[in-house]
């Protein structure tokens, strides 16, 4: 069995719009928590990846296994 590896933001998903970033470049994490709303992830898009992870999906001969470090409760993409 194939084991794929996905890491959701900016991978898979696109949750730019709950991003800001300070001076020196760091991710603003008071920010990020702040913005880390069921209305605000469901606004996260799609990017071109999905489609391969939804692939994986329905072959159900192989494993994906998911990152999400900042977030656990992402907009389920998988069902698409």
């Amino acid at each position: 069995m194939k084991t794929y590896i996905f890491d959701l933001d900016h991978t898979v998903i696109d949750s730019s719009h709950r991003q800001l970033t300070k001076a020196d470049g760091s991710l603003d994490l008071a920010h990020w928590i702040e913005n880390n709303t069921p209305e605000k992830i469901a606004a996260d898009t799609e990017l071109p990846l999905a489609n391969h992870w939804r692939k994986v999906q329905r072959a159900r001969i192989m494993l994906p296994l998911l990152f999400a470090p900042l977030a656990l409760s992402v907009r389920p993409i998988w069902r698409g």
